[in-house]
């Protein structure tokens, strides 16, 4: 107890935080009536909605290597990790962190959060940094992140659907030749 108090009355810089919380939607249930919506919506076990998954693999990408490698490489990580206002505890790299992707992504695990509200699906990020620009545009790139892998993943369904969509009517109509060609030949 003592150490914390003197990390937090010596050591301790201050850290600015910044947050944001969004759902995710699926376009899929909103093609019925609202008479069968709303009887959907009742009926219906939230887990197995499309927009419950991607919510869950969004929040998985806003924590993975992957999301660290894009900041780093867009967004300024590793400067903004390692600016001069920040304590050496929390600053990277340190004395005992080497400077590698490993400790980056350990690093970023201890400045960022990312969670769902399992009743709402509503997600938040949360990002601290030594400067308050710093922590806002990190938010904001995870989010712009989390964007365009929701439009990835609503891109991948839409080709699924048309190729699923164009084979099923692809084979009716296959189907049907092969029935009037047999017709035409007794």
């Amino acid at each position: 107890m003592l150490i914390g108090i003197l990390y937090l009355a010596v050591i301790a810089e201050p850290r600015y935080a910044s947050s944001v919380s969004f759902i995710v939607r699926s376009t899929a249930e909103s093609t019925q009536s609202s008479q069968d919506s709303l009887t959907s919506i009742v009926q219906q076990n939230p887990t197995t909605t499309i927009a419950y998954d991607e919510t869950y693999a969004i929040n998985a990408y806003l924590t993975s290597r992957d999301i660290v490698d894009q900041l780093a490489k867009n967004d300024k990580l590793r400067e903004i990790l390692s600016r001069p206002e920040g304590d050496f505890v929390f600053r990277y790299p340190t004395f005992w962190l080497p400077n590698d992707d490993e400790f980056l992504y350990q690093r970023f695990r201890w400045m960022t959060s990312a969670s769902v509200d399992e009743y709402t699906t509503i997600s938040t990020i949360e990002v601290s940094a030594f400067r308050p620009d710093d922590a806002q545009t990190l938010t904001q790139a995870m989010l712009g992140y989390a964007e365009g892998l929701v439009n990835q993943m609503n891109a991948r369904v839409w080709r699924q659907s048309r190729r699923c969509e164009s084979f099923r009517r692809g084979g009716a109509e296959g189907g049907r030749r092969g029935r009037s060609r047999a017709a035409s030949l007794s």
